[in-house]
């Protein structure tokens, strides 16, 4: 059976207060990307400093003024591996994500899969607002779900 090769992709932009979370959630993985690329747009606060000094092992590329659109292209095209896993920084990934997110491509017939993830809400005003802005899993039809 072939072994999958998995290529992570994250787009960033002064994340100081959410990188370690995403790092750490990427390094408790139960299935491991085979590599890991972060493409930063011009960090100005202590983001890439943090992105250096983790023990995780990353592709860092800094494309100053890419939008994020842009940056996941060109992370895309630097991948070596043809399965890819993209996720946004300020995100927290279940130690699950990796391994349930790319268990469909293991039937040919899949080309893409797609997820949603579950608001961190911790203010009042940011549990209000996460109906608005997430797909809360009750609500999710599959027949009609665009992520």
């Amino acid at each position: 059976m072939e072994i999958m090769k998995v290529s992570f992709i994250t787009t960033i932009l002064n994340e100081e207060k959410t990188i370690n979370d995403l790092l750490d959630s990427l390094q408790q993985q139960t299935q491991k990307p085979d590599e890991i690329i972060i493409i930063d747009a011009g960090s100005t606060d202590q983001t890439i400093k943090l992105i250096k000094s983790h023990s995780l092992k990353t592709k860092l590329i800094i494309k100053k003024g890419f939008n994020p659109s842009q940056a996941r292209n060109f992370a895309i095209k630097q991948a070596k591996h043809s399965i890819l896993a993209l996720s946004d920084a300020g995100c927290r990934l279940d130690k699950h994500w990796l391994k349930r997110i790319t268990q469909p491509f293991k039937n040919k017939q899949v080309d893409a899969v797609a997820g949603f993830y579950l608001p961190d809400a911790k203010t009042v005003f940011q549990k209000c607002l996460a109906p608005f802005v997430v797909v809360i899993p009750d609500k999710l039809d599959k027949k009609t779900f665009l992520p």
